[in-house]
């Protein structure tokens, strides 16, 4: 299957939003809670920040914000997937966000950036790189952890 834009990769997760919530995004903490070790996430203090990409219907949001101090933000490129993860994340920083574009967030913002799985999903991998490495502080305890599919 090709993938044309953006817009068409929010469509498709839209209609299987469903889907991913009851049958694969429970399987996919293991490897969220790994990106979490590797980022020293309970280690992130009150004045950081933290930024999750995909984050799907916001399971493993509920447990990062559990584990850190930071302020935590959320987004994920499907309207439906981000309805769902802010019925059961209420009161956070959750948005629509197309990996490709954090121009909504400062240079140098987020002491961690991760993304568990959609990195391999984007229109243009390549640019989401770039915006992670953009917002990404430049200091020792910054980190950027992707896991990809394959």
């Amino acid at each position: 299957i090709k993938i044309e834009n953006s817009e068409e990769i929010a469509n498709i997760w839209d209609k299987f939003m469903k889907v991913y919530q009851n049958r694969i995004e429970m399987n996919l903490l293991n490897f969220y809670f790994n990106i979490l070790s590797l980022c020293k996430i309970n280690e992130a203090k009150e004045e950081d920040n933290v930024l999750e990409l995909g984050l799907g219907t916001g399971l493993g949001f509920s447990n990062l914000k559990n584990l850190s101090k930071a302020k935590i933000y959320g987004g994920d490129i499907s309207p439906e997937m981000v309805k769902e993860a802010q019925r059961l994340n209420p009161n956070q920083e959750i948005s629509v966000i197309n990996n490709e574009d954090l121009s909504k967030f400062k240079d140098n913002f987020f002491r961690n950036v991760i993304s568990n799985y959609s990195l391999h999903i984007v229109e243009n991998p390549i640019n989401m790189l770039k915006e992670v490495k953009r917002v990404l502080r430049k200091d020792s305890e910054s980190k950027a952890v992707f896991t990809v599919w394959g």
